[in-house]
C-alpha cells in the first residue's frame, strides 16, 4: 500500500512540475539581467545593457549607451546557449534562495542591508521568472559587506560567465564593442 502512495506522490509531483514548466510562456525570458552605469551624465565605461535568457537557451542582448543624458538602444544580439546551462542558471537562483533577497535600490542608505555606501555606482536588475510569477532584485553596486550582497553579485557574475558576455563587453579592461552600440533608430 506505500509503495502505491508514493508512486501516486511522485506521479502528482511530476505532472506538477510539467504542468509548471509549460505554463512559463516560451516567447518570456525565464531570467533577465540589465546592467546600467553608475554616474548617468557621462558614457559608461562598463558594459551597460539587457540580458534576456528564455528556457529553450536562446538568449538577446540589447547593448545600450548614454548619449547626450539619453539611453540609446543598440541592435538587439541573439544567441543561444545550452538548455542544461539555463537549468544550471535556475538551480543557482533557487540554491541561492533568491526570493528572500534584498534590493537595494530602496534602501541605499539602510545600514542593515547596505553597511558599506558610496556614490556613483552601477546598479545591476536581475529578474527570474515562473509560473508562480516574476521575482525582481535591484543591486546598487555602492552597498556591499553583506553576505546577501555578495550571493546576489555571485549570481550576476555567473549570468556573465554562462553567456560568455565577454565576447561583447570587457568591463575590466574598459572595453566596449563600440559597434554594437549605434543606435537602431535616433530620437
Amino acid at each position: 500500500m506505500r509503495k502505491v502512495f508514493y508512486i501516486s506522490i511522485l506521479l502528482v509531483s511530476c505532472l506538477t512540475s510539467l504542468a509548471t514548466a509549460q505554463s512559463v510562456e516560451p516567447d518570456s525570458p525565464v531570467i533577465t539581467l540589465e546592467r546600467n552605469p553608475g554616474f548617468w551624465g557621462m558614457a559608461a565605461p562598463c558594459p551597460f545593457f539587457l540580458l534576456s535568457i528564455f528556457a529553450d537557451g536562446r538568449i538577446i542582448l540589447e547593448p545600450r549607451d548614454v548619449v547626450e543624458h539619453k539611453v540609446v538602444v543598440g541592435k538587439a544580439i541573439e544567441s543561444r546557449i545550452f538548455r542544461s546551462k539555463v537549468d544550471e542558471l535556475l538551480s543557482a537562483f533557487e540554491k541561492a534562495n533568491f526570493s528572500t533577497l534584498p534590493s537595494t535600490a530602496e534602501n541605499r542608505r539602510d545600514r542593515k542591508n547596505c553597511p558599506e555606501y558610496w556614490t556613483d555606482s552601477s546598479t545591476a536588475v536581475t529578474s527570474i521568472r515562473s509560473s508562480a510569477g516574476t521575482i525582481r532584485v535591484e543591486h546598487y553596486h555602492g552597498c556591499k559587506g553583506t553576505e546577501e550582497l555578495k550571493v546576489i553579485t555571485a549570481l550576476e557574475d555567473l549570468i556573465d560567465r554562462t553567456v560568455n558576455i565577454k565576447q561583447w563587453f570587457d568591463c575590466k579592461l574598459g572595453k566596449n564593442q563600440i559597434d554594437l552600440l549605434k543606435p537602431v533608430s535616433k530620437n
